[in-house]
């Protein structure tokens, strides 16, 4: 290979799906190690299931081993913004360096977000179980779905600029409701990528994490581009 064609081969299409491929794998492998022990507590759970009922208590172990997906995620998004704006990437360094930088904030919104689905999934069992509630049942689903629209845009709007966790808030509810059929894409992006570890784990696990996150960045371009340029 002379050294056009070998420039050629690193500037083309195949050394950028390459590139792309990489990247994803690094990132969903770095976001399995930091939130190794949530992929066990489920792991367990979902075995334990096929011999007892999953309760409450079960229900809030999860939710305690959830709270580190925060800061993972906005690491993971620190990695994508920079490989959607086509900047040079470290995908470890880059990772660990937004995981620390993050994880703060990220922790104090994943415990909130976390609280809120236990207080609203508990809440929902026992007016289940009532016969004279159960017209409750369909305002907290509402609750729970916008819960979740929220929180599909709450880490990668952590990792954006330095916010507050009450602005981000605010920001993560207005841009869910707004930008709602980006909201439903995100939504099917995730319901599908989950779909598919819970079905392929072997294969997928190790890829859709970093698959969904990329997805995400690239759906909220435009809306990415308004809160770097916002003031508030």
């Amino acid at each position: 290979m002379n050294e056009t064609n070998y420039l050629q081969f690193f500037d083309g299409k195949l050394f950028k799906v390459m590139n792309y491929i990489y990247w994803i794998f690094m990132t969903s492998t770095l976001f399995l190690l930091t939130n190794i022990l949530l992929i066990f507590s489920t792991y367990a759970l979902v075995m334990a299931s096929k011999e007892m009922p999953i309760s409450i208590f079960h229900l809030i172990i999860i939710g305690i081993f959830t709270i580190p997906v925060g800061p993972s995620l906005a690491a993971m998004y620190d990695v994508m913004n920079k490989i959607i704006q086509n900047q040079e990437v470290s995908v470890i360094k880059d990772f660990f360096k937004g995981y620390r930088r993050h994880f703060r904030q990220s922790v104090g919104l994943s415990c909130i977000l976390v609280f809120l689905t236990i207080i609203t999934v508990m809440n929902y069992f026992i007016l289940q179980q009532s016969q004279d509630m159960g017209f409750m049942l369909l305002p907290l689903l509402a609750v729970i779905s916008l819960i979740m629209c929220v929180s599909l845009y709450t880490f990668q709007f952590v990792s954006l600029k330095k916010f507050t966790m009450k602005e981000i808030g605010k920001l993560s509810l207005y841009f869910s409701i707004k930008e709602f059929k980006t909201t439903i894409m995100m939504l099917i992006s995730a319901a599908l990528c989950i779909y598919l570890m819970l079905l392929i784990p072997t294969v997928t696990i190790f890829l859709f994490p970093g698959i969904y996150c990329f997805v995400s960045t690239f759906l909220l371009q435009k809306v990415n581009k308004k809160i770097v340029s916002s003031t508030i």
